[in-house]
């Protein structure tokens, strides 16, 4: 490069050179990882997280049930970690979470009890990759 700064890596033993390509600019996004293709390219890839708010629905006894909520800034492909409270109710088991489309995340729970239960509004974190 010219100038006088630098980014510097220090490797461990390898067997042959490698090069990695740095972007030019720091990420555009408050949180970012760093993406790399078989050919050493790297990009900025952003990293979405927060808190929404969950009201799980009233779930039949001994069943899942899939529900919606939205989380601004997801899109289709993006990976999401959700996690609940822990004060959520002890019959309700969080299964998983998938973005559906653009702001819209679909969530999967199920009652292990015997009568149904109408889970109460609370406040989940979460994380977003964009791979």
């Amino acid at each position: 490069g010219s100038g006088t700064n630098y980014t510097a890596f220090r490797a461990q033993a390898q067997g042959a050179d490698i090069t990695y390509t740095l972007p030019a600019s720091a990420p555009a996004t408050s949180a970012a990882w760093l993406q790399s293709d078989n050919a050493g390219n790297m990009t900025w890839r952003p990293v979405l997280y927060g808190t929404v708010s969950v009201d799980p629905p009233n779930i039949g006894a001994n069943t899942s049930q899939t529900f919606t909520i939205t989380i601004t800034g997801v899109q289709p492909n993006d990976l999401i970690f959700l996690t609940p409270p822990s004060t959520i109710e002890g019959a309700l088991v969080f299964q998983g979470a998938t973005v559906t489309a653009a702001n819209t995340v679909e969530i999967r729970m199920r009652n292990v009890t015997g009568t149904p239960v109408n889970g109460a509004a609370r406040t989940w974190s979460y994380m977003v990759i964009r791979p």
